[in-house]
């Protein structure tokens, strides 16, 4: 069972350590200026586009893109990382 409904342990691995990655429906990947921006496929969306849903900055701040992307699931994922660190 995953740790995070509707998000891969493996996805949610490679958020934390702002890896890239692409998947059916879901992508991310890093700019030029740190940010990391997850999105959805192509394939999942009206007009076979892909889309950027969310904005990760260096600091762990959760920005949404779209109205109604969810930054909460990912804001989870990193604080969990961040507690986990803590304690190691």
């Amino acid at each position: 069972m995953n740790r995070y409904p509707g998000i891969s342990d493996e996805h949610a691995a490679a958020i934390v350590a702002r890896e890239p990655f692409e998947a059916v429906q879901t992508r991310a990947y890093l700019t030029e200026g740190g940010t990391y921006i997850i999105g959805s496929g192509a394939m999942m969306n009206d007009d076979d586009q892909p889309h950027d849903l969310l904005a990760v900055t260096p600091w762990d701040t959760v920005y949404p893109l779209r109205p109604t992307a969810n930054p909460e699931p990912v804001e989870r994922i990193l604080a969990d990382a961040a507690r986990e660190a803590v304690t190691r």
